[in-house]
């Protein structure tokens, strides 16, 4: 639980000056605003709270965050809360902003200041409790009262099993979980391995058959055996290059015969077309002597003719012999013959290796699998399958469902207790239980009527509710060592009407007795009359020229 003792603040929101000393009782706070012909509106009440929210979380009701929480009209402004906390010790946090900058924290005198980030995680540390439980619990802000009831039924109960530190059993379902997860994965290990070992007897060679596998393949040692068929084919391939290797040496001869016959066709043309070259105007002479041009370029065409079609005739002869030498020229034949020889020494029984393989590799394949498994305990299964069975019994009792619902069904006996007493006297009987798919629920009535729906009631009744949810939270917190001496009801009057405020007054009178501060926060003028002799303080904020300061009186 967390004892407040001191508020100090300078120059935060409206403030300029508020020194608080929290004392057991029932405190009156009012203001009084100057700047308003004395009107007790914005003043800066609720701000004295905001304070000291931002001090300790460095969060507050109107979002205003870093410098935007310096008084406007100063430069710089700061906080100091002192409290104490059982196993912590006394502890004072000051917070400061605008033209200084400083958060800090004395634990027992000694001080701690780290950077920003990791010194909001130490003071929320310290103080052991968010800002929203202390809102849910201490400060029961206005216009707000109803923040817990229109949370959802799966985050109000999230609510309840961080506050009673139930989470721990979502933490441990998590590592059951993952153990359950390695547990299934080894035992599906086992499970494969020893339907393996099972299957090894389909795949085991007997010895005899072994033996003649390994004689077959040492017969053949690094050869592999070819068909008839196989040999038979490559043989006849061979044969047809060694016949075209002949072939080449052929025509040979052939070629060179030709090539000389071309070279003498293709002269013999040549010396033709320069005779009739020297044919001009149809006329020629020959050794000064004319002759017939007509006869002559006649008989000379018929000999070019007759040239022409020897040299083609001789030119074809020559490409078909020069195609049958260049096919066969390249041949390696003593390769070739080297090869079907090799092969013709290979021929065997395919099929008959091909077994000898099988066995050997099947054999090769038990040993091996033999060897693998032969260190493996499947005495654990059973072992295994108990303790994974017993994971997910485990990671179901641990769930939201299981444990977590049980321990929240007894402590809603408890909660509904503490929420009974204020029910009676406000006329709200409240009353939270676990639902058939393990939500939070709520159940409300008035004596007349009982309804689950929350906005089902009129808006002053939501407030009763609330009200009675809240004082019960406080109490309940308290008993948990989460929640603090300070409760703040922040004009919790508003919505009610002369009777209803008549019940929060006369539930005021059991609260005074309580060990912790009281503050009540209201403008209704019949509620200060109806309260003022049980308060054993009052707190008068005032507010001149912009900045507001609270005066304490008896």
């Amino acid at each position: 639980m967390v004892r407040f003792l001191a508020l100090k603040v300078r120059d935060l929101f409206s403030y300029g000056q508020a020194d608080v000393q929290f004392k057991p009782g029932l405190v009156l706070l009012e203001g009084r605003n100057w700047d308003r012909d004395g009107s007790s509106n914005m003043v800066g009440k609720s701000a004295l709270w905001d304070a000291l929210a931002t001090v300790l979380w460095e969060e507050n009701s109107r979002g205003q965050v870093k410098d935007d929480v310096v008084n406007r009209l100063r430069k710089k402004g700061s906080g100091l809360v002192l409290f104490e906390r059982e196993g912590v010790g006394q502890v004072e946090v000051e917070y400061v902003r605008g033209s200084e900058r400083r958060w800090v924290a004395r634990v027992n005198g000694k001080v701690e200041a780290y950077n920003w980030d990791v010194m909001r995680k130490r003071v929320a540390e310290l103080v052991g409790m968010s800002y929203e439980e202390f809102v849910l619990t201490s400060w029961f802000q206005q216009g707000m009262m109803d923040s817990f009831l229109v949370k959802s039924d799966a985050e109000r109960k999230e609510l309840f099993i961080r506050w009673l530190g139930l989470d721990v059993f979502q933490r441990l379902r998590e590592r059951v979980k993952e153990r359950r997860k390695e547990v299934e994965v080894e035992l599906r290990v086992r499970k494969d391995m020893r339907e393996l070992m099972g299957r090894l007897k389909e795949m085991e060679v007997k010895e005899e058959e072994l033996r003649w596998a390994l004689g077959v393949l040492e017969r053949w040692g690094n050869d592999l055996p070819i068909s008839v068929e196989e040999y038979r084919k490559r043989r006849r391939y061979v044969l047809e290059q060694v016949q075209r290797w002949r072939d080449a040496l052929k025509v040979e001869g052939l070629i060179r015969q030709l090539r000389s016959v071309r070279d003498e066709l293709s002269g013999k043309v040549a010396n033709v077309k320069e005779k009739m070259r020297y044919v001009r105007d149809g006329r020629g002479w020959v050794c000064g002597s004319e002759v017939d041009t007509e006869r002559f370029v006649r008989e000379a065409k018929e000999e070019l003719e007759r040239l022409s079609q020897l040299l083609k005739e001789v030119e074809g002869q020559l490409r078909e012999l020069e195609v049958v030498y260049v096919r066969g020229k390249g041949i390696d034949r003593e390769r070739l013959l080297k090869e079907v020889w090799d092969m013709r020494r290979r021929v065997g029984d395919v099929a008959e290796y091909r077994r000898a393989l099988e066995v050997k590799a099947r054999a090769d394949e038990y040993r091996r699998q033999v060897e693998r498994l032969g260190g493996v305990d499947f005495s654990v299964v059973e072992e295994l399958e108990w303790e994974f069975e017993t994971a997910r019994k485990w990671e179901r009792g641990l769930s939201d469902d299981g444990v977590v619902a049980y321990v929240l069904d007894r402590v809603l006996v408890v909660f509904n207790e503490l929420m009974r007493r204020y029910g009676e006297v406000l006329g709200m009987d409240v009353r939270f239980r676990i639902g058939s798919r393990g939500q939070l629920e709520v159940e409300v009535s008035d004596g007349y009527k009982s309804m689950s729906k929350l906005n089902w009631w009129s808006g002053s009744e939501r407030y009763l509710i609330m009200l009675v949810v809240m004082l019960g939270l406080s109490d309940f917190l308290m008993y948990q060592g989460k929640g603090t001496n300070l409760l703040v009801l922040d004009e919790v009057f508003a919505p009610f009407d002369r009777v209803n405020s008549g019940r929060v007054v006369e539930l005021l009178q059991w609260l005074r007795g309580d060990d912790r501060t009281v503050v009540v926060v209201t403008h209704h003028e019949d509620v200060k009359r109806g309260i003022i002799d049980l308060c054993s303080e009052v707190w008068m904020v005032e507010k001149k020229e912009g900045v507001s300061k609270l005066i304490v009186g008896g």
